[in-house]
């Protein structure tokens, strides 16, 4: 908040060169503010000021009933960029509503309620910045859009270090990140989500980059810099983005391109656990309508776990380009590139205390599992291998086409993505090696027009293809020591939706919304998938303690197939009791999923910055497939979502109170849990078996109480219950290791978990955050920042065992920062988690055991950063 006298914020105005503004309407004369004072003259210069004397100077163009403004000169401007607003005089009050406005300071500025005459009061009092979002596919300000979302700052993400998707848990009440392989992340939104990382299986939140869906789970990180705002929405976005945003969706915004701006930033960290981060962008001008920007990433850090795993060693690139042909027609092309290093995620045994981080590949490790019974082996399991890295390539490239014509404005923006993973880890306490090739490609074209005075109306089409196969004499393998899968899936998927919504303003207070998605998808699924179990007879009270683990490279089949058989010659082994068996399954199908999504609201105000909301909207994830002998195809899963909501802004945009209480109805939920089928294979299955009610409410406060003291307050209250959560274990298998109900059938073994709390949903999530800006001689500055969150009792795996429950906990983030003028050198003091708290991400029960181990977040870590603007 820079506020500081006015102005800054001060930027406002001023924008492009002019016809005579006021024959539509506008007055010419003089306005005040608490903060500022704005002139806006008939020959249409403008002119924005404080008490300190004239700021900006510019100039600005009425059309209608929009206002464009253009900065020229001036401390606080921002020369080459345009804001366009709607705009409202109301007796002796002008007021401004953003269009679109990539100033933030201007955008500060315009926020204020403007009084005809006077002089601005020669004190400048704080208020809070407006916050611009694209999310509803326009650009509006977040607090007159009626939606349930949260929206974390550029200046957040750097002061918190945030470079993984999975750090952002933290920032957004309701969002929960955990991870497996590598740094492949689980999202879960308010108990909805996906558990499982693998290629059959899609995201239940999606993730969108620059207006790009990004497909696969794995590929979600390695863009999180040089960026304006991450947006997270909440609840199905059934109608706008529809592909597999059941639970909600991620929208993360890079820094765009700026005219006739050359400028640049550069950060260098270091901090514990040897942590190193080097990042920084440059924005060159091309000329009056180009500018190409560059952005680039470096981080690496020691493992957090002791047995050196839980490291990062990545770097990533960004190029950006922008040309404005002229005033109606705009292009960006975007390149990006994502190299992941170093050993990636682990896990640790729970029962040696999550604070000692023991890594599950550690001596102390090892020492655990040899006293733990391997259920096929009839004997301990060996200590896993050393033997994690990580691999991986991902890239893309997109171009966006902006074209304001008489039918209104089209946006159409075209993708290209690709992801090379190589990597094996052990998050779920086992050895999981992921070899594929991934593709996407998408093209979204989207109108918005106002075809009648009272009518808004927003139309599209979006299309989408992907590949993902794994290729040559790569493999997806499944190690369990006496238990190994060697897999080649091959799937893919195409998808075609056109959706709609339409906005009524019935006054000039209340507003009607309708909205509806139709997607049609068609996957295919193919490949083989062959499986071997080194078995001690008889399973499971067999004693065979010299049984040998498979090799841990298995990359062959170690048993023969006779030609045409699922089965292969089994071999007994008199020297350690063991029989090894295998199976394979080849699968060559296809399925079609479709459906229609739908979108209700009302929104009225109560007051000029005040207003109440209520919507409806439903989202599905279309169903999929997975490896058996039985049925593999899995049925879609859905979400009806019903949202009411309050939001205000109050005292001249220095209080910002919002509530939203919703209801959600979480259905078919698709769940996979290791199981047999009934030809005794073991594979990897997904369920349709999970039926939830959500329902809570989320309370915000924003204040700034004092001089350049913004304190902001979210509280969440969430009760996530499955309404129904059965499902049915083979018993060659054996009873399965479940905090629930387990009963014995003739079938099998039920497990009944109804009535339990939903996996990553914690009851209660509170976070504070405060910041102070200090004033200091020559223009220099001293800011103290610091958060803090709460998150009461979380369960965090899905056999819901006592030890997979996270108790409830704070934990406390603090940032120090002192900044010559315009933060042209800069230096910060940091720390994260300053209470060391040892927190659960996730907790599986490892295959063929009884034992559960967890992976872990982050610990304490404190450091320094330089950074300079230029």
């Amino acid at each position: 908040m820079r506020g500081k006298s006015l102005a800054v914020g001060c930027v406002l105005l001023a924008i492009v060169p002019v016809r005579h503004a006021f024959a539509q309407g506008l007055p010419a004369g003089a306005y005040r503010a608490r903060t500022a004072t704005l002139e806006l003259k008939a020959d249409g210069q403008v002119i924005f000021g404080g008490a300190g004397g004239p700021l900006i100077i510019g100039s600005y163009l009425v059309q209608v009933d929009t206002i464009v403004f253009r900065d020229e000169s001036g401390v606080a401007a921002c020369p080459g960029e345009t804001g366009r607003y709607t705009w409202r005089l109301a007796a002796d009050t002008l007021r401004f509503q953003p269009l679109t406005d990539a100033c933030t300071t201007r955008r500060s500025a315009l926020a204020l309620a403007w009084t005809r005459g006077g002089a601005t009061t020669t004190f400048a009092a704080p208020t809070l910045n407006a916050v611009l979002i694209t999310a509803q596919r326009q650009t509006e300000d977040l607090q007159r859009a009626p939606l349930a979302m949260s929206v974390v700052s550029s200046e957040t993400i750097r002061d918190a270090n945030v470079t993984r998707t999975q750090d952002l848990t933290y920032l957004a009440p309701g969002l929960q990140i955990g991870s497996l392989i590598g740094s492949t992340a689980v999202l879960y939104m308010r108990g909805v989500g996906n558990f499982a990382g693998n290629s059959l299986q899609d995201p239940t939140v999606t993730v969108n980059f620059d207006g790009v869906y990004i497909a696969r789970q794995t590929a979600t990180n390695g863009l999180l810099y040089d960026l304006d705002r991450v947006e997270v929405l909440k609840g199905p976005q059934g109608t706008l983005y529809g592909r597999n945003a059941t639970g909600g969706a991620i929208n993360i915004v890079p820094q765009r391109p700026r005219l006739r701006v050359r400028e640049g930033v550069l950060n260098v960290g270091v901090g514990a656990f040897n942590s190193q981060q080097l990042d920084g962008a440059f924005n060159v001008p091309l000329g009056k309508r180009a500018a190409l920007r560059l952005a680039a990433q470096r981080v690496r850090h020691d493992g957090y776990m002791n047995d050196g795993t839980d490291d990062q060693n990545d770097w990533a690139g960004r190029i950006a380009g922008r040309f404005e042909v002229n005033d109606r027609l705009a292009v960006r092309a975007v390149a990006d590139y994502f190299q992941q290093g170093g050993r990636g995620n682990s896990s640790t045994p729970l029962a040696l205390g999550v604070e000692n981080r023991i890594g599950v590949t550690s001596p102390e490790g090892g020492a655990y599992y040899l006293t733990q019974r391997h259920s096929l082996a009839g004997r301990s399991f060996a200590p896993t291998p050393a033997n994690q890295y990580v691999d991986n390539q991902h890239s893309g490239v997109h171009t966006t086409v902006d074209w304001r014509n008489a039918l209104g404005a089209l946006t159409v923006t075209a993708a290209a993505r690709r992801s090379v993973l190589d990597q094996r880890g052990s998050p779920s306490g086992n050895i999981v090696t992921q070899q594929e090739h991934s593709t996407q490609k998408s093209v979204e074209a989207r109108l918005s027009a106002a075809p009648m005075q009272r009518l808004d109306l927003l139309v599209g089409t979006f299309l989408f293809d992907e590949s993902i196969a794994v290729r040559g004499d790569a493999l997806f393998r499944v190690y369990n020591q006496y238990n190994v899968s060697l897999q080649k899936p091959e799937s893919g998927v195409t998808s075609a939706a056109a959706f709609g919504r339409l906005t009524l303003h019935v006054s000039d207070r209340l507003r009607a919304t309708v909205g509806a998605r139709y997607t049609h998808e068609r996957k295919t699924f193919g490949g083989s998938f062959q499986t071997f179990n080194r078995i001690c007879v008889p399973p499971p009270t067999g004693q065979c303690p010299n049984a040998q683990p498979f090799p841990v490279d298995l990359s062959s089949a170690p048993l023969t197939f006779p030609t045409d058989s699922l089965s292969a010659t089994p071999v007994f082994n008199p020297a350690d009791g063991t029989r090894t068996v295998g199976f394979r399954i080849l699968s060559n199908t296809a399925a079609t999923f479709d459906r229609t999504t739908w979108r209700a609201a009302l929104e009225y105000d109560l007051a000029p910055q005040t207003f109440v909301y209520s919507s409806y909207e439903t989202g599905f994830k279309s169903g999929g497939f997975f490896f058996s002998n039985d049925d593999n195809v899995y049925q879609p899963e859905t979400v009806g979502a019903l949202t009411v909501g309050f939001k205000s802004r109050r005292f001249e945009n220095r209080l910002q109170a919002n509530l939203e209480l919703f209801d959600w109805r979480y259905r078919d939920q698709q769940v996979s849990k290791i199981s047999v089928d009934s030809r005794n294979v073991t594979n990897l299955r997904t369920e349709n078996i999970g039926q939830a009610t959500i329902r809570g409410a989320e309370a915000g406060l924003e204040i700034v109480p004092f001089f350049e003291t913004p304190i902001t307050a979210t509280v969440q209250y969430l009760k996530a219950t499955y309404d129904s959560y059965r499902y049915q274990t083979p018993l060659s298998s054996g009873p399965p290791v479940s905090g629930c109900a387990v009963s014995s059938k003739t079938t099998g073994f039920l497990v009944d978990c109804t009535g339990r709390q939903s996996p990553y949903a914690p009851e209660w999530t509170i976070a504070l955050g405060a910041s102070r800006e200090f004033a200091l001689p020559s223009n220099t500055t001293l800011t103290a920042r610091t958060r803090a969150r709460y998150q009461s009792r979380t369960l965090l795996g899905l056999d819901f065992l006592p030890q997979q429950q996270q108790a409830g906990y704070w934990i406390a983030d603090a940032s120090l920062t002192y900044a010559t003028a315009r933060e042209r050198l800069f230096v910060t003091l940091f720390g994260q988690n300053l209470t060391d708290e040892t927190v659960l991400s996730n907790s599986f029960v490892v295959p063929f055991s009884t034992f559960a181990i967890g992976v872990l977040r982050p610990p304490r870590t404190l450091g320094v950063r330089l950074g300079t603007h230029f």
